[in-house]
């Protein structure tokens, strides 16, 4: 018997549910894994720890060049991806001919990522809060208008490589924007080691 004429509209139809299932089937997979990943939110503390490169718009690069600073941050799984709270700090020096006075730049953070496994690799991307605190080193300046503090948000990315012994390779990046009279952008990126325990039970606790 010859072949029945080919219904275009049930071809279709069946290569969208299959892709659907696949769909699904990888979404579920990805969800356990991260529900595995962060089981219980505190449950184990993540301290990252490199040196940190920073770049700046034409607005504040006209001025300044940032030098090689260093980061640090702590992180910790929560209920959905993971917290951290993080440090960076990086000397800016005033660019020729006309130099301004330089300045330490140090931001701190608040991120949110959300993190996916693939087997000991976990790319991680996110936002971030905080604010800039800008120290200048020149005494001919006024005491009280040598700090100056500026709030700041972005986004931000990791991607870490898990090692033996709790221990992690990580290469990190953000861009944020600098609530400054006269906005400008930052980016940034930071490469170390970093260490996984287990959160203290009294600090666990009080996180909860």
């Amino acid at each position: 018997m010859a072949p029945g004429p080919v219904n275009a509209r049930a071809f279709w139809t069946t290569c969208l549910v299959a892709s659907l299932t696949n769909l699904a089937g990888w979404t579920t997979d990805a969800a356990q894994g991260q529900t595995t990943a962060n089981a219980t939110p505190f449950s184990r503390l993540i301290i990252r720890a490199g040196v940190a490169w920073q770049a700046t718009d034409d607005r504040l690069g006209r001025f300044y060049r940032p030098s090689a600073g260093y980061a640090a941050e702590v992180a910790a799984p929560f209920d959905v991806g993971e917290f951290a709270l993080s440090l960076e700090r990086a000397t800016f020096t005033g660019v020729a001919p006309n130099p301004h006075p330089d300045f330490h730049g140090t931001v701190g953070t608040l991120k949110w990522r959300m993190p996916v496994n693939f087997g000991p690799l976990m790319i991680a991307p996110g936002a971030h809060a905080g604010a800039m605190r800008f120290s200048f080193q020149d005494t001919a300046i006024a005491p009280g208008l040598r700090k100056e503090m500026e709030l700041l948000f972005g986004v931000n990315a990791i991607a870490s490589l898990r090692l033996p012994a709790n221990f992690s390779a990580f290469v990190s990046g953000g861009y944020s924007h600098v609530h400054l009279h006269v906005p400008v952008h930052i980016a940034s990126i930071a490469g170390g080691l970093g260490y996984s325990l287990a959160t203290p039970g009294w600090l666990r606790d009080f996180l909860q």
